[in-house]
């Protein structure tokens, strides 16, 4: 351990916390987080630091024993400490504690201040949050009847539900707005500046909002709506936190576990990170205690909900205590796929073992998960050279009927995996199948790369997407953006011009039973854009909007007689003034009963 940093953390220990799938997503933030700071505490370390991703997020742990003992986040899923922002401080933590500005142990650090620099101290914060002036009248200070002011905190409780009652029923579930709670999570907040230095006044409040929460439910709330659902989980974590950290007396710890142990439903603690540092902390009557009223609410629990309070009865077994079956069907419950990976991949006890646990793995990712990502996986499966069961995965999702609409990551990985093991012609095939099924620039690069003869495989490619008429869009699209001359897309386009234009230019293919869309209108576009700009090409590109501006008045509509309109403006620059009139004149001539066409064109000039 360091004489520096009282605290030191391995990459085991963040793979354990944080799980392998959001080590690999926080990645990217390790480098530029900032605002690093290491505050020692009584017992442990407490870091934080500013992460930025679409906002400036705040992640904070605490360290206690070389293991993360909590963590929270300031962005949307960091409640419990298990996002990637987290993921990414402790990594650095990791990877160089040295990094943190370690501070002073906060008692130490004001104890060195006088009153007056403590009031400067406080009015300096105060100006930096201002938001927080208001704790400075509620914190210590004690009411008119003499109540310490936590008491008055939770007496103002029932006015505050109250007052959410009243635009409750106003029929806020139907609204745009989601129903204004701010008030009462302004209430656990002062209870969460409680919690550290007065740990009995901070469980008055959580306590009686858990109250007012169960009143407002079963009186006039649809627990449906979910309108308490964040103040709930918030006031759980608070109560059970202070159990599982010794922040209450006996006798006080006996009323927070009381209101655990009497929840009318205990689902609610299913996804609570505290749950099972709690149950670490209960006696052993507690604990079989607790195990007896999970039990009758299994017993009598609507089916869908058993699988959720048989994973928390299965939870507060101690992890020493646990049999490989017990923990398996943790992970399993948990659903994180990383950790379950890293899980199965890691039984080598023996040959039968592996098998086993791999057999188990690929029904996970084929039955139970076939549509989760694989690519955050890949270095799972590399790690412990597991790479021909990753394959075995894949191909058994294509054998499933996944389409190969996109070169996904795990198609990407699959194409390269044959190549690299000196099987072209597995390689070839796949790209193959996945190019003349959607006209693909990124299939056609991988065809290329294992192609013997390019040229030929091409006019094979081509006469098969001219079996599929649905693909023509697609076809010019790859002629513009793959690697090939502007003549040979001109020359497509002329052939296929009726194709593109027909069913308002827009047109479907079909890959193993699931529809490919591509807009043909924007790639005609983009064509005629760039002959446009070659003098050699530019009465083709006044033809390719005359042919776009005749389908969109063929749709009617005054929108689309205004995109035609717009069509018909670039003529004059093609073909020169004299020649764009006439050929306006003449299409206007055409469709001479559509009064709302005539008033588009006359009103921007082009009759």
């Amino acid at each position: 351990m360091s004489a520096e940093f009282p605290e030191t953390l391995t990459p085991a220990a963040v793979m354990t916390w944080s799980g392998a799938n959001e080590v690999h997503k926080g990645r990217s933030y390790v480098k530029h987080l900032d605002e690093l700071l290491a505050q020692p505490l009584k017992a442990g370390l407490a870091l934080s630091g500013t992460a930025y991703g679409q906002e400036e997020y705040q992640a904070q742990a605490t360290l206690e024993g070389g293991q993360v003992a909590r963590a929270r986040c300031s962005c949307p899923v960091g409640g419990g400490g298990h996002c990637k922002h987290v993921a990414a401080l402790l990594t650095r933590y990791a990877q160089a504690p040295g990094d943190f500005l370690l501070l002073s142990p906060l008692t130490e650090a004001l104890g060195r201040l006088d009153t007056q620099q403590l009031h400067q101290l406080i009015e300096q914060m105060l100006t930096a949050a201002p938001e927080l002036r208001g704790l400075v009248d509620r914190f210590g200070t004690v009411s008119r009847q003499g109540q310490p002011q936590t008491k008055v905190a939770a007496a103002k409780l029932p006015a505050l539900f109250l007052k959410v009652k009243r635009k409750y029923n106003n029929g806020w579930q139907y609204g745009d707005a989601e129903l204004d709670t701010e008030d009462l999570a302004d209430v656990l907040d002062e209870a969460d500046v409680l919690w550290e230095a007065q740990p009995q006044q901070a469980l008055d409040i959580y306590l009686a909002m858990l109250n007012q929460i169960d009143a407002a439910y079963a009186s006039w709330a649809d627990e449906g709506d979910e309108a308490f659902d964040d103040l709930l989980d918030t006031a759980l974590t608070g109560v059970l936190s202070l159990v599982s950290e010794h922040k209450l007396p006996a006798q006080e710890r006996q009323r927070a576990v009381a209101a655990i142990f009497n929840l009318d439903e205990f689902s609610v603690l299913a996804h609570n990170a505290e749950l099972a540092d709690f149950a670490d902390e209960l006696t052993q009557a507690e604990r079989m205690e607790f195990l007896s009223r999970l039990k009758r609410a299994h017993d009598r629990a609507a089916p869908y909900q058993r699988p959720v309070l048989a994973q928390m009865r299965l939870s507060l077994v101690p992890k020493d205590q646990r049999t490989p079956a017990q923990h398996e069907a943790l992970l399993l419950g948990r659903g994180d796929d990383a950790e379950i990976t890293g899980y199965f991949l890691s039984q080598v006890a023996s040959q039968s073992a592996t098998k086993a646990a791999h057999g188990k793995l690929l029904t996970h990712l084929t039955q139970t998960q076939p549509r989760a990502s694989l690519e955050p996986l890949f270095s799972l499966f590399a790690h412990h050279d597991a790479e021909a069961l990753l394959e075995k995965i894949i191909a058994a999702r294509q054998g499933q009927g996944r389409g190969l609409q996109n070169v996904t990551p795990e198609l990407h990985w699959l194409f390269a995996r044959y190549a690299a093991t000196q099987r072209r012609e597995q390689a070839f095939e796949l790209a193959w199948k996945g190019f003349v099924a959607t006209a693909s620039p990124a299939w056609e690069q991988l065809l290329r790369q294992v192609s013997l003869d390019w040229p030929r495989d091409w006019q094979r490619a081509l006469k098969a997407f001219e079996k599929q008429p649905g693909l023509c869009g697609a076809v010019l699209n790859l002629l513009l953006e793959g690697d090939h001359e502007l003549a040979e897309a001109v020359a497509y386009d002329r052939a296929h011009a009726q194709q593109l234009e027909q069913s308002g230019g827009y047109s479907v293919s079909y890959s193993s039973g699931v529809g490919l869309g591509i807009s043909n209108a924007p790639v005609r576009e983009e064509l005629a854009r760039r002959l446009g700009e070659l003098p050699e090409y530019q009465v083709r590109a006044a033809d390719i909007r005359l042919e776009r501006a005749a389908s969109l008045i063929h749709q009617r509509g005054r929108a689309n007689y205004q995109a035609a309109a717009e069509q018909l403006g670039f003529l004059a620059h093609l073909i020169g003034q004299e020649a764009a009139q006439r050929r306006i004149a003449e299409l206007a001539q055409a469709n001479k009963a559509l009064r709302a066409l005539q008033e588009e064109l006359r009103d921007v000039g082009l009759l």
